[in-house]
């Protein structure tokens, strides 16, 4: 399923002084995200693509059962290049838990991708990665407490499409006319938004069980598995 897992931080990287452009009375530009989400949603649905259907959640762990000791999940093939873990229906009862992601190419040897911590209060922790791996499995060390949670990996082909059009949202809003800077940096978002749509190949999990089963390239459909 798609969603928009940008924060902040992550289209700071494009404008580090991106907080100098809040609104009077603005603390944040999340009322630009939630519009920028829905408005990428939409023009994918224009294209004739199904929301739910893109970016599959390959699922490396379930919720629902609760851990009182280190665990090591059962590893998982990805043929979808993912680059994105996702950690959410948490659970812990002491901070501090660390969740490893794992990824090997053999199946047999794995090596460290990236470690998350998560805390008492954390409803999502998601963060990205930059190796890619055929297999992946997590480890949870868990000292005292318990901890619970669901994981998945998720493609990050969409964070762009994501971050170019929540940008050119903040930045019309910042406009006074047709020619100042505000809407200069508009118009070059909105470019490279527009320019990423019509390129972008999509994978779609058709069944719902977090593989892709079609890639559609200019409305061409083509079986992957």
């Amino acid at each position: 399923m798609l969603r928009n897992y940008l924060d902040l931080e992550y289209i700071k990287g494009f404008h580090p002084e991106l907080e100098n452009y809040l609104w009077s009375g603005e603390t944040d530009f999340e009322k630009q995200k939630s519009i920028s989400t829905k408005e990428v949603q939409n023009d994918l649905i224009s294209k004739g693509l199904n929301p739910r259907q893109l970016s599959p959640e390959l699922v490396l762990r379930n919720s629902g059962s609760i851990i009182t000791e280190d665990e090591t999940t059962e590893s998982i093939s990805d043929i979808s290049n993912s680059l994105r873990l996702v950690i959410d229906n948490i659970t812990a009862d002491v901070s501090g838990k660390e969740i490893t992601l794992e990824g090997s190419n053999d199946n047999e040897t794995f090596y460290e991708v990236i470690t998350v911590t998560v805390l008492t209060s954390s409803d999502i922790v998601t963060a990205e990665y930059d190796n890619i791996y055929k297999y992946y499995r997590l480890r949870s060390i868990v000292l005292t407490g318990s901890l619970d949670y669901r994981a998945y990996i998720v493609e990050t082909k969409y964070d762009l499409l994501f971050a170019y059009k929540w940008l050119s949202i903040i930045f019309l809003n910042s406009q006074t006319d047709n020619e100042d800077k505000w809407h200069q940096w508009y118009q070059y978002y909105e470019e490279k938004y527009n320019r990423l749509l019509s390129s972008g190949q999509y994978e779609l999990d058709i069944n719902g069980d977090g593989i892709a089963d079609v890639s559609n390239i200019s409305n061409t459909l083509k079986i992957i598995r």
